[in-house]
């Protein structure tokens, strides 16, 4: 085996077996980040979804769901800290294969950035300000966070990863007593039009607009399959821990959806509850908080917050530095970057390049796009780039099925579902270009347009100067033992 060659040459390697399926389970739902796929999502989703916010999140579910299921019966034959990159090389080819995997990096390595932003401009700054007489600025947080996470994830895989299960069990214990009390206290009481198009002031063309969104609130269920080499019987943890994840997270959106618009009140007059609930400057933290648990409030949905941006950046830097060390191991990044640390068995030179990363993307976002708009900005370019990708999957799954284990095919499993699957993930896609939204949102296709042309180019520069680095991308399974 590979790993056993490596070990008797002295390479350090990945810490494997450190993680199990309760590690993978938190992964995935501290990456989808609960609390602020809620706070940070709804008031978008409102814009042009009103008070659908149940509705839209329960589409996305589906839609999630199916993703899901597709990625859970490839990992099951497909595993490695390459992630997508590996994948869909192996399933589609080298060029299909890299560059619609090149979309990865408009999403998983912005992670950190975006939500240390949105926590820092849209959170931090008025709450400082409020309750302690001065205001905290978003830089600092940007800067403060990064090093914080650098450090936790530097340190152990096994040790960041107990910290996203305490702190994803806190922020989700929050938000669902939040929820309880919200319905349990509805001004207006229960309004069971929010689950319809009624409740959109834009109807359909609102509610999937919104959905973009609650798509957004999704990402993530996938990312322990890089974490692949770190855990012990990876197939089995990664096929339990992406549907489970999916279904739970889905089910605590609906209802946290619902609790939001009939907690806020006025859903029976959706064009001014879109107006009054995008337009609030801080309908969580002061409205709805305070209404369910009085003066308490903001600080208990201060913490859940707090807890999930740190917790998601966590999982998020876990698995886009196993993607770094990937590439750097086949020769596409530089090979230091494929390199790792003897005491902690990680990827530091990447956790150290993803630092670099973050501030620096935290910086353009801020001042590019403007606190404000910079998480709804980088929260279209991450829904509108996994849509590419989930869809590539779900073909992925119809190329590997019947090619490679053709004794194992099922057009149900392996055919329609992942074409039902594709189908939904288009409509968010379909939204985004034909909706077009207002300035900077608009932006967003002709960016990620931009992106899918760089990693073209970059893929040419290595099928034509460095193709053996593209079939070590390829080979990697059979390469490393997994």
């Amino acid at each position: 085996m590979a790993h056993a060659e490596a070990r008797a040459a002295g390479e350090a390697r990945l810490d494997a077996n450190a993680l199990g399926l309760v590690n993978q389970l938190f992964q995935a739902i501290t990456h989808m980040a609960p609390a602020a796929g809620v706070i940070f999502s709804a008031q978008y989703m409102a814009t042009q979804g009103g008070a659908s916010h149940p509705l839209a999140w329960a589409l996305a579910t589906v839609a999630a769901l199916l993703a899901a299921y597709c990625l859970r019966v490839l990992v099951a034959k497909i595993h490695s800290a390459g992630g997508y990159f590996t994948i869909h090389s192996i399933a589609l080819g080298h060029g299909v294969g890299f560059v619609t995997s090149w979309l990865y990096f408009l999403y998983d390595p912005l992670v950190p950035a975006a939500l240390y932003l949105a926590f820092g401009g849209i959170v931090l700054e008025p709450f400082s300000a409020a309750h302690f007489g001065f205001t905290i600025p978003w830089q600092l947080t940007l800067v403060v966070g990064t090093i914080v996470l650098t450090y936790l994830t530097a340190r152990g895989v096994r040790i960041s990863s107990d910290w996203t299960i305490a702190l994803g069990a806190l922020e989700v214990l929050i938000m669902l007593l939040l929820g309880i009390l919200l319905v349990a206290n509805a001004p207006d009481g229960q309004d069971l039009s929010t689950f319809t198009p009624a409740s959109s002031p834009n109807g359909w063309g609102g509610v999937i607009f919104a959905m973009i969104f609650a798509l957004l609130s999704f990402t993530g269920f996938e990312s322990g399959i890089p974490l692949a080499e770190e855990t012990r019987e990876a197939g089995k943890a990664l096929t339990f821990s992406v549907v489970l994840s999916t279904l739970l997270i889905g089910i605590f959106y609906v209802f946290l959806g619902y609790a939001t618009a009939v907690g806020f009140g006025g859903t029976h007059d959706p064009a001014k509850f879109a107006q009054d609930f995008s337009g609030a400057a801080d309908p969580y933290g002061s409205t709805l908080a305070t209404r369910a648990f009085g003066t308490l409030g903001p600080w208990l949905v201060f913490l859940a917050i707090l807890n999930s941006s740190l917790a998601c950046s966590i999982a998020g830097s876990n698995a886009t530095t196993r993607v770094y060390y990937a590439l750097g191991r086949a020769g596409i990044f530089p090979k230091v970057i494929g390199t790792v640390h003897p005491g902690s068995q990680t990827p530091r030179a990447a956790i150290y390049l993803e630092a670099g990363i973050t501030i620096l993307a935290g910086l353009v976002l801020g001042y590019v796009f403007g606190k404000d708009n910079a998480f709804g900005m980088a929260g279209l370019l991450f829904t509108f780039a996994l849509c590419v990708i989930y869809i590539m999957s779900n073909v992925a799954v119809f190329t590997v099925y019947s090619r490679r284990f053709p004794e194992e095919f099922n057009w149900l499993k392996h055919g329609a579902i992942p074409l039902v699957a594709s189908i939904l993930l288009l409509l968010p896609i379909w939204a985004s270009i034909v909706y077009n939204p207002d300035p900077p949102f608009s932006y967003g296709p002709w960016i990620v347009l931009a992106w899918f042309l760089i990693g073209l180019a970059f893929y040419v520069y290595l099928r034509i100067r460095r193709p053996e680095t593209l079939e070590r991308l390829r080979t990697e399974m059979e390469r490393f033992g997994l």
